[in-house]
């Protein structure tokens, strides 16, 4: 059977189980359950107009669907980004928050950083439509001590603000600080594979093109492994120009 394309409502969003579950109307009025691992449809909005690529079975479950419009990430959440000079009291906060068992799979860390590694600048972000004075991410850049203007790129989204849409809005306000004010020319981010969720999402950006980040490979020793993404100057000014949007 070929592959179509699903025109579909997003009528129903439920973020606060291990899962994320949504259940959408098609054309036909009829619906179906999509059923995927925490933080793959964080992008999605209620009322939503979004395209499907696949095939729909007879119990109506989601049978191997793929999101792949663009679209779906409307409605992102309005951030405020602010550099701090001194990030340690706040990823000693992430670390509790987040749990020492947690901190390991997803950032190799056996305690909070005590201090900043050389060159590096640390954001704070908050959201104007939730809580203005309550933090729900950080990101930071650290360049390359043998050639600057390549930067290594990491984020961390508090528990209470993860599967709201603010990792792909906080990465992309980075990469522009990144590229637009401290003349970076490539990003690079590293993602354990420990940290399934983060993986995905990063997969499925690069496969749909929703972002320009590219897959890059994968260090398999020494551990912790970890997969690779990069993200350079002119890929980014490239997929920029393309969006509809654009000035």
């Amino acid at each position: 059977m070929p592959t179509k394309n699903i025109r579909a409502t997003v009528i129903q969003l439920d973020f606060s189980g291990v899962g994320d579950l949504a259940r959408i109307q098609l054309e036909d009025k009829s619906f179906i359950l999509l059923n995927w691992p925490r933080g793959s449809l964080s992008g999605l909005a209620l009322g939503a107009e979004i395209e499907l690529k696949g095939d729909i079975q007879g119990d109506g479950v989601d049978a191997g669907l793929e999101i792949y419009d663009p679209s779906i990430v409307q409605d992102k959440p309005t951030l405020t980004m602010f550099e701090i000079d001194n990030p340690i009291p706040a990823w000693q906060e992430f670390y509790s928050t987040m749990g020492a068992a947690s901190m390991m799979l997803t950032y190799d860390w056996d305690k909070p950083p005590a201090a900043l590694r050389l060159g590096e600048r640390v954001w704070l972000f908050r959201d104007q439509n939730d809580n203005p004075c309550c933090s729900v991410g950080w990101s930071s850049l650290i360049p390359d001590p043998h050639n600057p203007v390549f930067m290594y790129l990491a984020i961390g989204i508090w528990p209470a603000h993860q599967a709201k849409g603010h990792r792909t809005p906080i990465v992309a306000a980075t990469a522009r600080k990144a590229f637009v004010d401290l003349g970076a020319v490539r990003l690079t981010m590293h993602i354990n594979d420990s940290n399934p969720i983060h993986l995905k999402a990063c997969y499925r950006e690069w496969e749909t093109g929703i972002t320009p980040w590219m897959y890059a490979g994968r260090v398999w020793f020494p551990e912790p492994k970890y997969r690779i993404f990069t993200l350079t100057k002119d890929d980014n000014d490239e997929w920029q120009a393309r969006q509809p949007d654009a000035s």
